[in-house]
């Protein structure tokens, strides 16, 4: 089952209400086992192949395994690769474990971070996955080490997505997030706190949205919309 990645759209209209936010440097049918007490329990990763962190790596495809079953359709919602890739990869699921399988070659010496956030659930329905789960790996010698974190403001903010985009010279003046995808996205855990970990140094900008649509747009008539005071630096000292 291929993820679907909506196209992009252009908006008018007035913006959604604002959400506050901080920042900080630094398809088949899908059935549980039936019996035994009501599950109030997260999901959780038990184990990624291949492990997080790993370099070198030459495969087309990733597998992460989860202690429960989790509902298909809200995986791939949750689910974020960066860099973006153009075509959607592959999804295919045995048991806990799914695969995802890369539709286009990676590319030499980069990380690559496979993201699944907190709109995900078990099979069932009730119970999200606490915080986003991250698994990095490089196609290098090396893996980028960049973390920062901060919190979302928001009666309800579990769920609520973050976009992280790069700002090369240029971009900053003409960065539109309701026409691109971010370079890097995280979502918010129950008490509207989130991280991004193994992020490329450099300069971003950062928005919380309330990605209603599940397609990594600001939708501006749509969806709720926050952003920090200013841009983050992310330097060498600012690592794992």
């Amino acid at each position: 089952m291929a993820a679907r990645h909506p196209s992009p759209r252009r908006h008018t209209g007035q913006a959604a209400p604002l959400l506050a936010l901080l920042l900080f440097a630094a398809c088949a049918t899908q059935k549980p086992p039936d019996g035994g007490p009501p599950d109030t329990e997260p999901p959780t990763v038990l184990e990624t192949e291949p492990p997080n962190g790993s370099t070198r790596f030459t495969g087309d495809r990733v597998r992460i395994t989860f202690d429960e079953y989790v509902n298909r359709q809200s995986f791939q919602q949750a689910l974020h690769i960066a860099p973006f890739m153009q075509t959607p990869p592959e999804i295919s699921w045995s048991g806990r474990s799914v695969d995802i399988r890369f539709t286009e070659p990676l590319k030499e010496n980069r990380t690559y971070v496979v993201t699944v956030g907190t709109a995900l659930k078990d099979a069932n329905g009730g119970n999200a996955l606490a915080a986003s789960t991250t698994l990095a790996f490089a196609t290098g010698d090396s893996i980028d080490r960049g973390s920062f974190f901060g919190k979302v403001s928001d009666d309800k903010p579990a769920g609520v997505s973050l976009f992280a985009f790069a700002l090369p010279d240029g971009r900053a003046d003409t960065l539109n997030p309701s026409r691109v995808r971010p370079d890097y996205a995280a979502q918010c855990g129950q008490d509207g706190s989130f991280r991004f970990s193994n992020v490329a140094i450099g300069r971003y900008r950062v928005f919380a949205v309330r990605d209603r649509q599940a397609d990594f747009f600001y939708d501006i008539e749509t969806d709720d919309f926050g952003a920090p005071w200013g841009d983050i630096d992310l330097g060498v000292a600012d690592s794992l």
